[in-house]
């Protein structure tokens, strides 16, 4: 069975598109799946590109690269600084890391425990 992955590409591009209206920060560049490049100053971007990264510019000229979700929002409108961002995007892939080992492990025993006890 095929899964189309149009939910995904609607979901990032949902969240650009907020990101875009609602951002403190210039809006530059766009990176999608494949490596490809945006240019926002010449073209617009498609709502079946798969997003991957946001680069936005502030007033100063600092680059900050961005990824299309709930936390890069949050960013873009000036809720949290960069730091913040990063640091949360962290915490967040240790849990998935954690979560992920644990349910792994968690399979493992209760494999063993059935091979020991019922076979």
């Amino acid at each position: 069975m095929c899964v189309s992955n149009n939910v995904f590409e609607l979901q990032a591009y949902r969240m650009y598109q907020q990101i875009i209206k609602s951002s403190v920060y210039s809006p530059i560049t766009v990176e999608c799946a494949g490596g490809r490049n945006i240019d926002l100053t010449c073209q617009e971007v498609e709502s079946t590109d798969l997003i991957k990264e946001i680069a936005l510019k502030d007033k100063e000229g600092h680059l900050f690269r961005i990824k299309p979700h709930e936390e890069g929002l949050r960013f873009a409108n000036g809720e949290i600084t960069y730091e913040e961002y990063e640091g949360i995007i962290k915490i967040n892939n240790r849990k998935a890391i954690t979560y992920t080992s644990i349910m792994a492990a968690s399979l493992m025993i209760t494999g063993v425990a059935f091979v020991t006890f019922f076979i």
